[in-house]
């Protein structure tokens, strides 16, 4: 009888990853800067979001909330990713190398 394969979750992005990235790629930053930086910019989205708008990140896609109807109390956020990403997801590409800067 042949086993079935293991499926691996991929990595969950979260603040942390994001905030171990963007001190790899911006090392001449204070971490605290960078940590400050990370946070309002997350703060931005969240009240867009809660403002009723949308909140959209060209190449990326767009996030919206979005009420039912026979609740007011559920929401949802909706998530449309953008042409670019969607052909991404649906071809199993890798996503392209991060490119590198070159200290100054």
């Amino acid at each position: 009888m042949a086993s079935s394969p293991v499926q691996t979750r991929p990595p969950t992005l979260t603040r942390r990853i994001l905030l171990i990235h963007l001190k790899k790629t911006l090392p001449h930053f204070p971490a605290e800067v960078l940590r400050a930086g990370l946070e309002e910019i997350i703060a931005c989205l969240a009240d867009s979001l809660v403002r009723g708008g949308p909140v959209i990140l060209r190449g990326f896609g767009r996030f919206q909330l979005r009420r039912y109807q026979n609740s007011t109390k559920t929401v949802g956020v909706v998530f449309r990713p953008s042409p670019g990403l969607f052909s991404r997801l649906n071809s199993g590409q890798s996503p392209p190398p991060t490119p590198r800067r070159r200290p100054v």
